[in-house]
């Protein structure tokens, strides 16, 4: 994998932030926003991967905002394949090459100067279940993850909670990500300074 295209700027006093492509073996491109401390370094590296566009409709994620400003990791928040300002086409929710994408991004995260060489990922809900979901792959520098409102079981702990069926889940959720989706991608500048390839 290698790294092109990015801008750069500054969250709070801490963090330099940069938005970066990170090209998988079969050539697309996945967007991700890196967040790195500006002292010490390097620092284990955590990841946040979903389909809810990280560049407008999502920035506001509690747990990712407080694990970004702590200062003490280098944070990644990516848009999985075919979402958000990421190439490819998303076709299933959490189909087999999302994981492997996933398994990929953390062995580059893991090669980074920066990085210490350990990564560890989380999220919630969809976020949660495909940290679980690469876990179960076990990528050699994945140290740790923490999965939040997600299970292993997503036939009767997601979608048919308690046995029924989720009305709001059913209708809802497909027609958001078909509206997400349609939005087009954000544009990003060719080249970045942060990390190597």
């Amino acid at each position: 994998m290698e790294e092109a295209g990015g801008s750069q700027g500054h969250v709070g006093r801490l963090m330099s932030e940069a938005d970066v492509f990170i090209r998988m073996p079969d050539g697309t491109r996945l967007a991700a926003t890196l967040y790195l401390p500006e002292s010490g370094g390097p620092w284990p590296a955590l990841l946040e991967a979903y389909p809810y566009r990280k560049d407008d409709l999502s920035t506001g994620a509690a747990e990712y905002r407080r694990l970004r400003d702590e200062g003490s990791y280098a944070v990644c928040r990516i848009d999985v394949r075919g979402t958000g300002t990421s190439e490819g086409v998303a076709t299933a929710e959490y189909p087999p090459q999302e994981q492997d994408d996933l398994c990929e991004v953390i062995d580059w995260l893991s090669r980074q100067e920066w990085c210490t060489g350990s990564v560890g990922m989380f999220g919630t809900s969809y976020s949660g279940f495909n940290t679980i979901q690469v876990a179960m792959r076990r990528p050699p520098a994945l140290k740790a993850i923490i999965p939040i409102y997600a299970t292993d079981d997503r036939y009767t702990d997601d979608v048919h909670f308690g046995g029924g069926v989720r009305k709001a889940m059913e209708f809802g959720y497909p027609l958001s990500m078909v509206s997400m989706n349609a939005l087009p991608p954000r544009a990003l500048p060719e080249k970045t300074g942060v990390g190597s390839g």
